[in-house]
């Protein structure tokens, strides 16, 4: 069965809430598949009573009840290491790393993506998953222009923890690969043959 996706990573628009739950009935008028809508991911620093608030308002959002499993663009922001292992990785999944004006955001990646499942009972699907090949690919993985060092291992190894953490989770759906085709120096987001064989790992595992 096919999927109609009702959007993609409107952060601002997300706010109109009753729009977007009227645009969703409106489509399910006409089309009988699955309905999704792709949102962006976010930050949260116990510090920084705005980012919990957005969080908070995204979760509540009743567009999610609209829907027959939730995307998530899981851009998430891990650590500011330009290199790591995987065991540091999957452990910046569920406390994040990110420093900012030298304190930790420590954001329970994984606890908050769950909260959507526990708060609405629909399935999670990374719609979006993706690292740039270069060091830092956790530190910014929406940002394939940080530096030009160029780094397959690292992009693996981000690819590696998120399966670590998600892939036996009953809640989780599976994922979509950001970008992939024919090789080259501009493209960035391209899975490396050491993530390709993660993600050949990970799909035939797929529920």
């Amino acid at each position: 069965m096919g999927t109609f996706n009702v959007g993609s990573n409107f952060v601002i628009m997300e706010s109109e809430e009753k729009a977007w739950c009227d645009t969703i009935d409106y489509v399910r008028k006409y089309y009988k598949g699955l309905v999704t809508y792709r949102t962006n991911f976010w930050y949260t620093a116990s510090w920084d009573s705005k980012s919990i608030a957005a969080y908070e308002n995204k979760l509540n959002n009743k567009l999610f009840s609209k829907l027959d499993f939730i995307s998530i663009a899981a851009y998430f922001e891990l650590t500011n290491n330009p290199t790591n292992t995987v065991e540091n990785l999957t452990s910046a999944i569920e406390s994040s790393q990110i420093s900012v004006d030298g304190q930790l955001r420590n954001q329970n990646i994984k606890q908050e993506i769950k909260n959507f499942h526990d708060k609405w009972n629909k399935p999670i699907f990374f719609g979006e998953l993706g690292f740039p090949k270069i060091n830092g690919a956790s530190n910014k993985p929406w940002n394939p222009y940080q530096n030009d060092i160029v780094n397959n291992q690292e992009q693996a190894n981000c690819f590696e923890a998120y399966r670590r953490k998600f892939e036996n989770e009953p809640w989780f759906l599976g994922f979509s690969i950001f970008a992939i085709g024919k090789q080259g120096d501009d493209k960035r987001y391209y899975p490396s043959e050491e993530s390709a064989e993660v993600i050949r790992n990970w799909y035939s595992k797929e529920k």
